[in-house]
């Protein structure tokens, strides 16, 4: 019926079925950090700030309605966050797929299971690391940050696509290996 969270998944970047080294998450905590400071200075309420186990999360929270509008909203201010943000701090970036309300997030206290443990790369456990302000961020300071959005369309083939500024980095660090 409402939404009372808003899910910002600082991911390390490492391959999807590896645990993040501690270089990653590092990157991954300084760019919570980052992004953390940012919000507030913005006027946001402080955020939550979790372990992830191979990243971070910053949860806001808030008083919307679940409904499309707001669906797409979120989807917009991860993506303007990932867009300010991309490429700052290694492969760290804005998971812009959290959006979805039906999406399952962790469970703190958990250990996370993403590949074989390693001394490079261990399992990791879980955590609430700080609670977070109680009071919820407003409509206007969500719609505020996810204005600055800006959709970059590509065109291949005679046919357009829009893509998140991850995969425009990603194709800017393909095309800068093929010029080498």
């Amino acid at each position: 019926l409402a939404r009372h969270w808003i899910l910002i998944d600082h991911d390390a970047g490492q391959l999807t079925d590896k645990n993040s080294s501690d270089a990653e998450k590092a990157a991954a905590d300084e760019l919570a950090k980052a992004v953390t400071v940012y919000l507030e200075d913005l006027g946001f309420p402080s955020p939550a700030l979790c372990d992830s186990g191979n990243g971070y999360h910053t949860p806001i929270r808030c008083d919307l309605p679940n409904n499309t509008s707001t669906k797409a909203l979120i989807q917009r201010f991860l993506n303007s966050l990932d867009q300010r943000f991309a490429g700052q701090y290694g492969t760290a970036h804005v998971d812009t797929g959290v959006y979805d309300p039906n999406r399952i997030t962790k469970c703190y206290g958990t250990k996370t299971f993403k590949g074989e443990a390693t001394t490079e790369r261990p399992r990791r456990y879980s955590r609430v690391i700080i609670e977070g302000s109680k009071n919820p961020a407003t409509i206007e300071q969500v719609t505020a940050v996810a204005e600055e959005y800006t959709e970059i369309t590509y065109s291949h083939s005679g046919s357009a696509e829009v893509c998140s500024s991850q995969e425009q980095a990603d194709r800017l660090k393909i095309q800068q290996a093929y010029l080498d």
